[in-house]
């Protein structure tokens, strides 16, 4: 698969749409915007535990756990490997590392409480929700691997992967271990980090250079 000038072009416009999702979420924060809608959504997620859902949602929440994420990436290092793709090898952890490490970084500045009431034993800070930053990172990374250009055919495909990082993100305010900004703010922070990682590779690299 070629880096052409429609892909520098998609990942450029998805790195300002994460960095805009991100500053919306960040800005809505620290300026109480978002407290009022973040707490009712706290409070119906604390309505609906006890519920059928809760088993469901913990397992959908470890889908998007570090270990599970490291299988994923193995695997995907397996098949790039077999398939020649050595650089798509870097571009992908390289992508997926900058959000791990910018998501870790981001929760120790910002200092955010999680809700109470959790689902899940947690004591990290809260903003962003790295569950949601590297879910949705990995569903780019993976669009821009195997899925890019979208055709009709594959569409079905790409709205299926973008499910992923949907549903980690509703599995996370559902356990209210995380406050519905936050995921946004995951998810804006993991479309501006791996859409810039693959960004600056399409503009580093030759149009015509495979990955």
């Amino acid at each position: 698969m070629k880096f052409t000038k429609t892909k520098l072009n998609v990942t450029k416009l998805y790195t300002l749409a994460g960095v805009a999702l991100f500053m919306l979420a960040y800005l809505a924060y620290i300026c109480g915007g978002s407290m009022e809608t973040d707490r009712y959504i706290s409070l119906v997620a604390q309505s609906l535990h006890g519920s059928f859902a809760d088993i469901p949602m913990k397992i959908v929440s470890a889908l998007g756990t570090p270990p599970a994420f490291l299988l994923y990436s193995l695997a995907i290092a397996i098949y790039l490997y077999k398939k020649g793709r050595t650089k798509a090898i870097l571009i992908y952890f390289s992508a997926m590392f900058s959000t791990a490490l910018s998501s870790s970084v981001i929760k120790e500045l910002v200092m955010r409480a999680r809700p109470q009431e959790r689902l899940e034993a947690i004591s990290s800070f809260s903003f962003p929700s790295w569950h949601a930053s590297m879910s949705m990172a990995f569903a780019f990374s993976l669009t821009m691997l195997f899925l890019y250009p979208v055709t009709r055919r594959k569409r079905w495909v790409y709205a299926a992967l973008f499910l992923f990082p949907l549903t980690i993100g509703a599995s996370r305010i559902y356990l209210n271990v995380h406050w519905f900004s936050d995921v946004l703010g995951g998810w804006g922070l993991g479309a501006a980090v791996a859409g810039g990682v693959w960004w600056l590779y399409g503009v580093l690299e030759s149009p015509r250079g495979q990955i």
